[in-house]
């Protein structure tokens, strides 16, 4: 009777020890899965997130923008890769240092309440081209005030450029210049005050000479 009880706690313990090990083997499989998962999961967003941010770049031109005044010039700026901003907003501030905006684009159309008096009525985007990520600024009748460095943001992407505008006036053309006094010099014709003065004594003395000739 010993021995047969003895029988029966050895297999107990072994179906115990056998169910601890299946449990165990399951739970372990599950874990594995688990992180694996987890580990693709994470590698995918990060993966997603660096695309979007890769994607989303706002670029500005290398070179300063040289205008003379009275132009009308364009201030380019694009997303890159191309991108559709119609329904983002767009925002262009210029140099002056004020919260005022030079250009302000939400929800499909301008707005106007922030724009810098200066800018108003000078400045457009090429609506047009918004939905080819294009937020090129056109700006008309340039002013020396307009030079400086402006900002084009997109708050949605949180990036922005800068473009730098140069202004310079236009030369002036040439003047008919003055000689000095009695002497003009117009188109090439140069009619010489002094040279009249030799005219006259050699003709006062002709008729002085003459005068005394006829008196005798």
């Amino acid at each position: 009777m010993p021995a047969l009880k003895v029988f029966r706690s050895n297999k107990t313990n072994d179906l115990i020890r056998t169910s601890h090990e299946t449990h165990h083997g399951v739970s372990s499989s599950a874990a594995r899965d688990l992180f694996h998962y987890w580990t693709f999961a994470s590698v995918s967003l990060f993966s997603l997130v660096s695309g979007y941010e890769d994607h989303s770049e706002v670029a500005g031109p290398v070179q300063p923008i040289v205008a003379m005044v009275g132009e009308n010039i364009t201030l380019p700026c694009h997303l890159k890769p191309s991108t559709d901003a119609s329904s983002m907003v767009v925002e262009w501030s210029g140099p002056v240092l004020n919260p005022s905006f030079v250009y302000f684009w939400k929800n499909g159309h301008q707005h106007l309440v922030f724009i810098d008096p200066s800018y108003e009525g000078r400045m457009s985007l090429l609506i047009n081209n918004l939905k080819h990520g294009d937020l090129s600024l056109n700006l008309i009748d340039v002013k020396l005030s307009d030079d400086g460095t402006y900002t084009c943001l997109v708050p949605q992407l949180g990036k922005s450029a800068l473009v730098r505008l140069t202004v310079e006036m236009a030369e002036l053309s040439s003047i008919p210049t003055q000689d000095p006094v009695g002497r003009t010099n117009f188109k090439g014709c140069r009619p010489v005050l002094s040279t009249w003065i030799p005219v006259m004594v050699f003709s006062t003395l002709l008729l002085t000479v003459f005068g005394v000739y006829l008196y005798k």
